[in-house]
């Protein structure tokens, strides 16, 4: 039986732990950042709604309330949408922090576990060298099966990234070939 000096132990569990904080950080900022756009977003649409609040109260007639929905909700729904677009964003960002430290963590998690099976079939007795093979090939078939996943998942993000590229295409065009609002003829 082989022994594992306590410093490689040390070593492994430092880098894991030094791994872990790194990710903790990037999660960290991720959720400061998504919390900042939330507080910008949050002020935004209540200094607007008081101010929509205020020129509403100044209506008097139905065209001038037409003047108002042309000032105040059409932009309203403008800014929303991009709020949305910014939030949707940031969290997209968020899953590949997420997603990457995760692959770390396999890669190292797959790592050891290929060290770990060779050190035991080193020292294993005369006769095992089947069953260690047999071992070895599961492990291979287990990583190729989670390579297949990640391609299959890096082709849904392509498909769902386009679908984004498509609806923020489509978006910029209602905008931008919505009818300017009637303007008050005194």
């Amino acid at each position: 039986m082989s022994v594992t000096p306590i410093d490689h132990i040390n070593r492994f569990h430092q880098s894991a732990l030094d791994q872990w904080m790194g990710f903790g950080q990037l999660v960290a900022d991720q959720f400061e950042q998504l919390a900042r756009l939330q507080i910008a977003a949050g002020f935004e649409s209540t200094r607007r709604a008081l101010e929509a609040g205020h020129a509403l109260a100044e209506v008097r007639t139905a065209e001038g309330l037409l003047q108002w929905q042309g000032a105040h909700v059409h932009p309203g729904i403008e800014y929303a949408t991009e709020v949305s677009r910014e939030h949707f964003d940031a969290l997209l960002a968020s899953r590949d922090v997420i997603a990457e430290a995760l692959r770390q963590s396999a890669a190292n998690g797959t790592h050891q576990i290929q060290a770990g099976l060779e050190r035991l079939a080193e020292t294993a007795p005369a006769g095992f060298e089947a069953f260690f093979d047999a071992l070895r090939g599961s492990f291979q078939a287990h990583l190729n099966a989670m390579e297949h996943a990640e391609r299959l998942g890096e082709q849904v993000d392509k498909l769902t990234g386009a679908s984004a590229l498509v609806s923020q295409i489509a978006a910029a065009q209602t905008a931008a070939t919505r009818a300017p609002a009637r303007r008050k003829v005194a």
